[in-house]
């Protein structure tokens, strides 16, 4: 009942919001620079139907995809050298913690520099935009274990990679869920951003070309495609790790 009562609450915001932007753009005198969600509607159907939007999203959505498993995997890897090795934290987290303050929007020249406008430069850009949630939430994860727990396990026996893998991590995982969690939303920040300079086809370089041309519609009818699929595959994570790891839900409760 209150699952249904939150999924109703959340239909009559969704409703409220619409409605309200549509009594502002139809009474303000912003004109074409702010459309009502009909004129809106209208740009995301002429988008449909000449194909570009399947095209946009597939290319965007396979980025993410890319960039948030390499960045996911070497975050996880490099968590778990920096949480167990104190001299792993000493040395590779301290350089860490001063790189994870860069933007990804700034590191964008630098990455075109490198390796060109090839989709090496957009997946290395979303990669390093996921890379850190997962590294400092495995790192904290493990250094939070309480330490009984792997004293225990060692007086019975665990040892290296029986004592890393049956133990820690499991102990650790309901933390690193919520990194590998928060790295799906900042994939997808990375990815418009990535996608701002030196592509032809996603969202951000719709979006982009919308702005150049004043088609405040078509903007935000990217912007709404982007934030659907953004929250679909949010919500998609959740319910499978809901479903393979129950002990982690708490872990990745949240709206919706």
């Amino acid at each position: 009942m209150n699952n249904l009562r939150g999924r109703l609450g959340g239909m009559l915001t969704w409703i409220a919001v619409v409605l309200v932007w549509h009594f502002v753009a139809v009474h303000s005198n912003a004109g074409p620079l702010f459309p009502p969600p009909a004129t809106v509607l209208k740009a995301f159907i002429l988008w449909l139907r000449s194909g570009d939007l399947v095209q946009d999203v597939a290319a965007s959505c396979g980025r993410v995809t890319l960039g948030w498993l390499i960045g996911t995997g070497v975050g996880l890897l490099v968590g778990l050298i920096t949480g167990v090795w104190s001299v792993g934290d000493r040395t590779i987290g301290s350089v860490l913690n001063t790189l994870r303050a860069l933007p990804p929007v700034a590191l964008v020249p630098l990455a075109i520099l490198w390796f060109g406008i090839s989709e090496v430069s957009k997946i290395a850009i979303v990669g390093w935009g996921a890379f850190f949630p997962v590294w400092l939430n495995t790192h904290i994860g493990i250094r939070d274990i309480d330490r009984t727990v792997v004293w225990a396990a060692r007086s019975l026996g665990a040892r290296g990679s029986s004592l890393l893998f049956r133990v820690i991590l499991p102990a650790a995982l309901p933390q690193v869920v919520a990194g590998v969690r928060l790295a799906i939303g900042i994939a997808y920040v990375c990815v418009f951003v990535a996608e701002l300079a030196g592509a032809s086809r996603g969202l951000g370089f719709r979006i982009a070309t919308a702005h150049l041309t004043f088609r405040a519609d078509l903007m935000l009818a990217g912007l709404a495609v982007l934030g659907f699929f953004g929250y679909a595959s949010d919500r998609v994570f959740v319910l499978g790790t809901g479903y393979l790891m129950p002990w982690t839900r708490s872990s990745v409760a949240g709206n919706g």
